[in-house]
């Protein structure tokens, strides 16, 4: 049996999008690093760049993971070292809501400058919703069931017998605030101002968080 995994890296907003991306550049101007943990034996990676022929895009996306080991519950402030517009965020969590109430995102504000701005005080459920308008499904609608022999001999898996929803996606959510795909709904920060995420935790772990922030490209020079 073969099985197929496809990661898509995107350098813009939307697949094949007119205004954003990478310009492009020269064979052996631009490198592609991957870090691998375990890998099976037989794998195959294939690397495959897909971009429009004369394509110029006016701005591009990138994002740097910051992580925030969150040890206490309550509030928890995170700095984030900005260099562009914020168009989004992504969140990954050890301890997410899975059969306990609690979780290490369980309320996130964004400050700037020490003011709230954009998101106040938005809970899981509402990143859930958020999921739900951007990205038109809910990624975590999946679900699969558990079904065990509860003969006498096998009451031991008994406990078992419950749904059992898929739980690795409950790690991630994300918000991007551009709905409509709309640039000018980023938050543009002014340089040297002072931006954190103020996450209130009911659950202690590892938070990793990927601001996605968006740059405009200069326009290249006629040679």
């Amino acid at each position: 049996m073969r099985h197929i995994a496809n990661i898509i890296v995107p350098f813009s907003r939307q697949p094949m999008s007119p205004v954003s991306g990478l310009p492009a550049v020269g064979r052996g101007e631009a490198i592609l690093r991957i870090e691998f943990g375990t890998v099976p034996s037989g794998v195959t990676l294939s690397v495959h760049a897909f971009g429009w022929r004369g394509h110029k895009p006016e701005w591009t996306l990138r994002c740097v993971r910051t992580t925030a080991n969150i040890t206490t519950t309550g509030d928890n402030d995170i700095p984030l070292a900005i260099a562009g517009s914020i168009l989004g965020f992504v969140f990954e969590e050890s301890a997410p809501f899975w059969n306990a109430g609690t979780a290490v995102l369980d309320n996130v504000r964004l400050l700037i400058g020490g003011v709230e701005d954009t998101l106040n005080s938005l809970n899981f459920e509402g990143l859930k919703a958020l999921e739900a308008i951007t990205a038109d499904y809910l990624l975590d609608d999946i679900e699969h069931l558990h079904i065990e022999n509860t003969a006498p001999s096998y009451t031991q898996n008994a406990t078992t017998l419950t749904e059992q929803h898929i739980q690795y996606t409950h790690k991630y959510t994300f918000v991007f605030l551009d709905e409509l795909f709309d640039p000018d709904a980023m938050v543009t920060i002014p340089p040297g101002v002072d931006v954190r995420l103020r996450v209130n935790a009911s659950a202690t772990g590892t938070l990793y968080v990927f601001p996605v922030e968006l740059f405009v490209l200069p326009e290249k020079k006629a040679t």
